[in-house]
């Protein structure tokens, strides 16, 4: 009886602890922002370091017109703000840092630069030749309603 008692306890322990071992934290915070076939954002799944997904508007994987970037979740510090209406990240302590666009795919034979420098194509990135932020980052130009989850459709 108490051989099988302590077996029980196991079980219940090794359970309960297996949830949280695959709460591990991500190497890398993503976001994919999908571009209709002017190259204006429509859509934009984003994963944060902390493993908060968030999304909004039109998510179509299948849409080849899409930007990809990922960050690395090192030790750095993001501050956000509201900024005459538009909310602005930005480093406040760098640590380990990388960015890098894994994909990027625009119509009309907009180049990276083209679309990058574009304040025109509705994100927040216009000026910015290669449209880097420090942080997985709203596009709060084009998307206004937001919805936890990552959202695949």
């Amino acid at each position: 009886m108490k051989s099988k008692l302590i077996a029980m306890l196991v079980l219940i322990t090794c359970g309960l602890a297996m949830p949280f071992a695959s709460m591990a934290a991500v190497q890398y915070a993503r976001s994919v922002i999908y571009l209709d076939n002017a190259g204006h954002v429509i859509g934009q799944q984003i994963l944060y370091c902390n493993q908060v997904k968030e999304h909004a508007g039109t998510l179509d994987p299948s849409n080849p017109y899409r930007v990809e970037e990922q960050f690395g979740c090192g030790d750095k510090s993001i501050t956000c703000s509201m900024i005459g209406g538009v909310e602005s990240c930005y480093p406040t302590a760098w640590g380990d840092y990388s960015y890098q666009m894994t994909y990027f795919n625009a119509p009309l034979g907009l180049t990276q630069a083209n679309w990058c420098n574009d304040p025109g194509m509705n994100h927040p990135w216009g000026y910015h030749p290669v449209c880097g932020m420090p942080a997985p980052s709203r596009d709060s130009y084009a998307l206004t309603s937001w919805t936890s989850g990552w959202g695949t459709p």
